[in-house]
């Protein structure tokens, strides 16, 4: 009912991204405290994505494309790329 809380978005979503699984996508929730639903919508999109992963597997290295994101919180205090 009251969706993903506070904590739980840090410890589900952002600390994962930030040792390296990269591509987390929620697929479904509880409903009601009981079940689990699963959002069709997001299925799609995360079939949409391993189908890129696939073909990005399949390039040639010199035919891929890279990009580096680099963690820098809290601004400007020289934290860039330590993830502290």
């Amino acid at each position: 009912q009251k969706g993903v809380q506070g904590l739980q978005t840090v410890v589900l979503y952002s600390l994962p991204e930030l040792d390296g699984a990269i591509d987390t996508l929620v697929l479904g929730g509880l409903v009601d405290g009981e079940r689990i639903t699963i959002i069709p919508e997001r299925v799609r999109k995360l079939t949409r994505r391993l189908k890129a992963w696939v073909r990005l597997r399949k390039l040639q290295p010199t035919d891929r494309k890279l990009a580096v994101l680099v963690y820098g919180f809290p601004p400007s205090v020289g934290s860039i790329a330590t993830a502290a």
